[in-house]
């Protein structure tokens, strides 16, 4: 399991809400939408930390509001 500070768990935890919903919500969830990359993080470092906790929750990332996949 990701190791996450206290401090990082406060500041992010819409993020971290976002994530617990998305998996108790969805059926069989595939992917979290986040409108634009500066929910991820103000630095290197949250934004690693924010990327495992998707990892760890078995979630894709997209980035953006639509919500349909791109049609080929």
């Amino acid at each position: 399991m990701l190791k996450v500070p206290d401090s990082h768990k406060k500041k992010y935890a819409n993020f971290i809400k976002l994530i617990e919903d998305t998996k108790a919500k969805v059926v069989e969830p595939d992917f979290l939408i986040v409108a634009s990359p500066e929910v991820l993080g103000d630095n290197y470092e949250e934004l690693i930390i924010n990327l495992g906790l998707l990892a760890e929750a078995g979630l894709a990332l997209r980035i953006g509001t639509d919500a349909t996949p791109a049609q080929d």
